[in-house]
């Protein structure tokens, strides 16, 4: 049987080629460190990491400040690239974590509570799974999740910003 209970302290991901150039916001959230070449074994290294406040690398976290279940956070990414569209980022996001060009992480600690860790690499569902999967999510349907709900806030804010 999985892990019931356990605090999410950091996510990584890859970045699209068609991005060049990113800043990122933690805004209220408690993930206010940045790594950029962001490294997570037995996973390899990421371009973009965030993780809960503290000191230290990216496969740490703190966690009094990371997240439990039921709870969440915002935080904000601004994307800059040659021609770069709304639309071109969330579906290269998409297309890249669909055929595992793309990776996404997700870095847990106090594991059921017995103060373990773990790191789950991410990616999406096959669309031959019919939405039958159980009500609660797999660790790599909520990552995937994260990295598209984050291509879906990108493109609101680069909408938001071709109407000004």
């Amino acid at each position: 049987m999985g892990a019931t209970q356990a605090t999410l302290v950091g996510v990584g991901f890859d970045l699209p080629s068609l991005i060049k150039n990113f800043t990122y916001n933690a805004g209220t959230s408690t993930f206010t460190n940045l790594y950029q070449n962001a490294a997570l074994q037995p996973y390899g290294t990421f371009d973009v990491g965030i993780r809960s406040a503290g000191t230290g690398n990216f496969a740490g976290g703190n966690l009094t400040a990371g997240l439990k279940a039921g709870e969440s956070t915002t935080v904000s990414f601004l994307f800059s690239g040659t021609n770069l569209t709304a639309s071109a980022v969330e579906s290269a996001f998409k297309t890249g974590i669909g055929d595992g060009s793309l990776d996404v992480v997700g870095r847990f600690q106090q594991v059921n509570a017995g103060g373990g860790s773990d790191k789950v690499i991410g990616g999406l569902l096959p669309e031959s799974d019919g939405g039958n999967s159980a009500a609660v999510p797999e660790p790599t349907t909520m990552l995937g999740a994260i990295a598209a709900g984050g291509a879906f806030l990108g493109r609101k804010r680069l909408q938001r910003k071709q109407e000004a």
